[in-house]
C-alpha cells in the first residue's frame, strides 16, 4: 500500500467556472414551481425562478436541492413581508444561501468563479476630471 500524502486533504480543487447569468441548461432546472411556492404568491414564484436562472443554479441538483431552493425562497419572502425577521430566521436563511454559493464568501469557498460581464458600448465611458470641469 502506498503512503498517502499528509496534505492530500488540504489541496485545494480547481475553480468552477459558472455560466453566464441565464444561460445554465434547461435540464438543470425544475420543470415547475413547487405548490408550497405557488401558494405564497408571485413575489415568491418570481424569486425562485431568479434563484434557478442565476449561474449558481448550474451547479445545483433540480431533485436534491429542490427543497433547500423552496426554504429560501419561503424565508425571503417572509422576511420581506415582516413575518420571520427574527435572529434565528435570518441565521438560517444565511446558511441556506452559503450552501447554495449564494454570495461571494459561499462561491469562493465552493471555487465557483462567476464571469465578468463584458463592456457593452452602452457603458459610460472614462474621462478626465479637468475636462469635466472645465466644461
Amino acid at each position: 500500500m502506498l503512503p498517502r500524502d499528509a496534505r492530500s486533504h488540504r489541496r485545494p480543487a480547481g475553480w468552477t467556472d459558472l455560466p453566464v447569468l441565464g444561460t445554465a441548461p434547461n435540464w438543470s432546472r425544475p420543470q415547475q414551481v413547487p405548490e408550497v411556492v405557488r401558494e405564497a404568491g408571485k413575489d415568491a414564484v418570481a424569486e425562485f425562478w431568479l434563484l434557478w436562472s442565476s449561474p449558481m443554479a448550474s451547479q445545483w441538483d433540480p431533485a436534491a436541492d429542490l427543497a433547500v431552493t423552496v426554504r429560501v425562497v419561503l424565508l425571503r419572502t417572509a422576511i420581506a413581508r415582516g413575518d420571520e425577521a427574527g435572529a434565528k430566521r435570518m441565521a438560517e436563511l444565511r446558511a441556506l444561501e452559503d450552501r447554495l454559493g449564494l454570495s461571494a464568501l459561499a462561491r469562493e469557498r465552493l471555487r465557483w468563479h462567476l464571469p465578468t460581464a463584458a463592456p457593452t458600448e452602452d457603458d459610460a465611458s472614462v474621462i478626465s476630471l479637468s475636462s469635466y470641469l472645465e466644461n
